[in-house]
């Protein structure tokens, strides 16, 4: 149990309050290249994370917890650390070269200004 404690505070800690923290600076402090590789790392963290739980959290949630956070968080390093910048790798060669996405995404943008400006 205290295994599972410490996974899940390593986790929260490594996916979202140091990414968090880095992306506040950036409000402070403008950086384009930051901006781009934190906003991509949001961006890739919310699809992979969202799709590995649908995935995963059937198979290895339920048996082994601590196997699957520990490989949520090693993920999520890999996202984040800059020298190896998986989000960008990720995002640049499946992400922007898909029809698909790009298509939906440019629809809910109209739609959501469409929204937003309809009186």
């Amino acid at each position: 149990m205290l295994t599972l404690l410490i996974c899940i505070v390593l986790h929260l800690g490594v996916c979202y309050v140091y990414p968090a923290n880095q992306s506040l600076q950036l409000l402070v402090q403008y950086d384009q290249e930051e901006y781009v590789r934190w906003l991509t790392y949001w961006l890739v963290l919310f699809l992979l994370h969202s799709t590995l739980y649908v995935l995963l959290a059937s198979l290895l949630l339920p048996y082994f917890p601590e196997i699957y956070y520990t490989f949520l968080m090693t993920v999520s390093v890999l996202l984040s650390f800059p020298n190896i910048n998986a989000s960008a790798f990720i995002y640049n060669y499946a992400l922007s070269k898909s029809d698909y996405y790009l298509k939906k995404s440019r629809a809910l943008s109209c739609k959501v200004v469409q929204l937003v400006l309809s009186p």
